[in-house]
This record gives C-alpha cells, structure tokens and sequence, in this order.
C-alpha cells in the first residue's frame, strides 16, 4: 500500500488511515490518487473526533466514544490517531484529491469520499 495501489474507479479504505502519522497517510492517499482515473474516487471509514474549536457536541456519548477511540490509538499505535473532519480534508488535499464530501455518519463512523477532480 505504501509501494502502490491496485488501479480502481473507487478505492475502499476502512480504518486504515487512523493506524498512521500523517506522512505516511499522505503517502498512500497519492498511490490512491494514482491508482485512479480521472473521475474516480477513494471512499474512506474512519472515526472522526469532534473540532473541539468549532464542534459543540464535543460532551456527547458519540464524540466521547470518538475521544476514547483516539487515547487507545495514541497507547496502542505510535503515530496513530483519530482526526477531525479538518484534518481528513488536509489530508486529502495534500495528497491531490480536488475535493472531500462527508456522506454519512454512523455511531462514530463517517463515510467520506476523496475526489480525484471535480
């Protein structure tokens, strides 16, 4: 994943992108980038943390959960963590993507698409 990424119109992550630093994000999100053709997409599942600058459920039981998720990456996982929406989009663009669509939430799990172009 870090060498290349098989080619793909969509390419599905799930909990992959907690498990690294950001570099190491970045440099799989570009073989993604890749690996895709003009109009395709990487759809990502990750927990994503509230912005404690701008989100104020930040006290409820779901971003309590999300705040959990990430004090077990920071123990079990150096250079893991769990990320707001703002860093994901970072993320994405640093590594090419044009744009990053939040399509929808489950408990703590967001579904989000990284777009190659608009």
């Amino acid at each position: 994943m870090f060498q290349n990424v098989p080619k793909g119109v969509v390419i599905f992550t799930k909990w992959i992108l907690h498990d690294w630093g950001d570099n190491y994000c970045i440099k799989l999100l570009k073989n993604c980038w890749a690996a895709l053709p003009e109009h395709g997409k990487v759809v990502v599942v990750e927990v994503i943390i509230p912005d404690p600058e701008s989100d104020i459920s930040c006290g409820d039981e779901v971003s309590k959960t999300a705040i959990g998720n990430d004090m077990v990456m920071l123990i079990a996982n150096p250079g893991g963590k769990e990320r707001t929406a703002k860093e994901y989009n970072v993320l994405a663009k640093e590594a090419g993507f044009a744009s990053m669509k939040m399509v929808c939430e489950v408990s703590t799990f967001w579904i989000m698409e990284f777009y190659k172009n608009i």
